[in-house]
């Protein structure tokens, strides 16, 4: 069976979901003064200064830490269903559309955490690969379970996951320099849309 393998934010979505599930929960007012705290974090992040992983985690950490997993789960479950919908582009939509009509395997492959992407990938019938948090005594840490499905990770769970010499061709849609590894794991590849 062919594979067809999206990146999600960006790419997918025309907004970042880790913003939007913040919002989701926390609401405008906390999120914008949280995100106004972490303002030297996002700089730090575009300086190249810290790792991706790193920004997020003190992100994730600052909104969630202490939050018991089970309501984190329930409103990821909630955000999966109720505005992930909506966050997808409509060209993404006759794509998915069409690979699924050809019966090719499509594959989400984020950096987002897993926990609000899943229903929407069980909803529509796609494999998930994410980043998934971790959890202590029921707890949230704020911290990432593993590594941060980013950049090459990205490129070593998909081998991890699929043997590729069975699933040909292989089709790959990215938005950015992150997911060039991923991208050139494919036969067929698009950037931001543009055949590459």
């Amino acid at each position: 069976m062919p594979l067809a393998l999206f990146d999600f934010d960006g790419t997918l979505t025309q907004s970042d979901s880790l913003i939007q599930f913040i919002r989701f929960t926390k609401g405008n007012f906390r999120f914008l003064t949280g995100m106004f705290f972490n303002f030297p974090t996002l700089l730090a992040l575009k300086a190249g200064v810290i790792s991706n992983q790193k920004a997020k985690e003190i992100i994730f950490t600052y909104f969630f830490k202490g939050t018991k997993n089970k309501d984190l789960l329930r409103l990821g479950e909630q955000f999966s269903k109720k505005i992930i919908p909506g966050l997808i582009r409509s060209e993404a939509k006759q794509t998915l559309s069409r690979f699924q009509s050809e019966q090719i395997r499509i594959v989400i492959v984020s950096a987002s955490f897993y926990f609000w992407l899943k229903d929407w990938c069980l909803d529509n019938n796609f494999d998930l690969i994410a980043t998934e948090h971790e959890t202590i005594d029921g707890l949230v840490t704020g911290k990432i379970k593993g590594r941060n499905c980013h950049g090459i990770e990205k490129a070593r769970r998909i081998r991890n996951s699929y043997n590729l010499s069975e699933h040909r061709p292989v089709y790959a849609y990215g938005d950015s320099q992150a997911d060039r590894a991923m991208l050139n794991l494919a036969d067929y590849k698009w950037m931001k849309w543009k055949p590459q």
